[in-house]
């Protein structure tokens, strides 16, 4: 067969493992609709519409859920009976969750145009985010929107209200830290690797974890634990995210967020600027949910990031001791512990 031969063998064989875990494991989404946004350097996001269930209570404005890095609107509707989606359209509110570019719905990255995957955390706050927004004002005539971003999702709410955006009603972030320089979170070990960056322009964090799915969550260990807190999370729901939700990460993307390890916190790409030298402008009422045992957004540095945005007209920090960092999401318990505070504070935002 020969080395060409076999190398391509062997990878159809992986291709072909990856397709049919991606199957077996399929998400069947409830969502209502698809609207796509196209931001002013041609890519185009996608909002994955959940209607206000009948009978609901009327909310006045929408809420926006942004997922975490490397994945896709699937983060919040990964089953019928743990989709913070669903949730909130449940109890009211018109909901929508955000693909942003080179995730789920949204533009991919394709070899054969002129883009390439060498967007950052600006691209997402100076384009996707506005982009995105007057998508869902246009529609539901809102003039505002709530929003709720896991992880980097939170990353992006914390740094659009730092640059001054006037279009978010209230905001929550779950598992999101800005600054991490005086705490252990794990992404310290994985920095070490970031002299490898320039040799991979896009990390295939969508492949790899799609090729050890079905084998995730079966015995206790540092990786998985990386993403969950074992004693809460569904091992079955675990296998289903790591099969359907993530994509790859531009190197750019993470040499950016390199910059949340180093004090100041998160940086500009273009100025070097950091983005919570405006934090203590933001007037906007403000939640932080953090997980006990998130080796990601160490509870302490989540905090510590709410606390920056001291012109805040609310502040509120949630501390669940027994969540990791997407067990927040998926958790056993997650629709108790996590969605209802949620719609909870949201309620009480109007």
């Amino acid at each position: 067969m020969g080395i060409v031969g076999s190398l391509f063998f062997v990878a159809g064989l992986l291709a072909a493992w990856i397709a049919f875990w991606k199957a077996y494991y399929a998400v069947i989404r409830g969502s209502h609709e698809t609207h796509w946004a196209t931001t002013d350097d041609g890519w185009r996001v996608a909002l994955s519409r959940y209607r206000p269930a009948p009978g609901a209570p009327k909310r006045p404005m929408p809420v926006i859920l942004c997922p975490g890095l490397g994945a896709n609107s699937l983060s919040f509707d990964l089953s019928e009976d743990v989709s913070l989606a669903r949730h909130l359209s449940s109890k009211g509110f018109d909901t929508w969750v955000l693909d942003l570019r080179g995730h789920g719905f949204a533009d991919r990255v394709n070899p054969f145009l002129d883009r390439y995957a060498d967007w950052d955390m600006d691209d997402y706050v100076d384009r996707d985010v506005p982009a995105a927004v007057e998508l869902v004002r246009s529609v539901t005539g809102a003039p505002k929107v709530h929003w709720v971003g896991h992880s980097m999702g939170g990353l992006v709410l914390y740094s659009v209200l730092c640059r001054g955006a006037d279009y978010i009603a209230s905001g929550i972030a779950l598992g999101s830290s800005m600054e991490q320089a005086d705490h252990p979170t794990w992404f310290k070990q994985m920095s070490r690797l970031k002299w490898a960056l320039p040799f991979v322009p896009i990390t295939p964090l969508g492949i790899v974890a799609a090729l050890f799915s079905p084998v995730a969550g079966r015995l206790e260990n540092p990786i998985d634990e990386f993403n969950m807190h074992f004693g809460n999370a569904d091992p079955l729901r675990y296998r289903r995210a790591l099969a359907c939700v993530y994509h790859g990460v531009p190197a750019s993307l993470l040499r950016q967020l390199v910059s949340t390890l180093q004090p100041g916190g998160l940086r500009r790409s273009d100025d070097r600027a950091a983005y919570l030298d405006g934090a203590a402008k933001c007037t906007v009422s403000l939640m932080a949910v953090a997980g006990g045992r998130d080796h990601q957004a160490p509870p302490e540095s989540a905090r510590l990031t709410l606390e920056k945005f001291t012109g805040a007209k609310e502040r509120k920090y949630e501390l669940l001791p027994d969540y990791g960092h997407f067990d927040l999401l998926i958790g056993k318990t997650a629709a108790q512990d996590v969605f209802a505070k949620v719609e909870e504070w949201l309620a009480r935002q109007g």
